[in-house]
């Protein structure tokens, strides 16, 4: 794209927040959970990857793939954070595989919507 072409975009640009890992290294150096659930600040990191993300420009909404079994407590804690926290966008929260980041990715894609680029 050349920069000529970046002032006519009007597009619907979504992130694919992949969140569904099992935190396999980290048990391996001894600790519990998965790095993505890890607390700074009272968030978990993903949320503060998500917030980041929230002030581009273009971005139109965001879609946390998240652990299959932890899919109804996290989907409800990003709208708890999102709610405290203004991420200001629209989300969508999808599971992710327990075996392959691939086919998060594919799940993530899949729930984008039809609109977006």
């Amino acid at each position: 794209m050349s920069l000529a072409n970046t002032t006519a975009y009007t597009g619907q640009t979504w992130l694919v927040l992949l969140a569904a890992g099992q935190g396999a290294r980290l048990r391996a150096a001894g600790l519990p959970g998965s790095k993505q659930f890890l607390t700074l600040g009272g968030c978990p990191l993903y949320w503060h990857s998500a917030l980041t993300a929230a002030h581009v420009a273009r971005l139109r909404g965001i879609v946390f793939v998240l652990p299959e079994d932890d899919l109804a407590e996290r989907g409800a804690e990003i709208a708890s954070l999102a709610e405290r926290f203004h991420l200001g966008l629209p989300f969508a929260c999808v599971a992710g595989s327990p075996r392959l980041r691939q086919e998060s990715v594919a799940a993530g894609l899949a729930a984008l919507p039809p609109d977006c680029d």
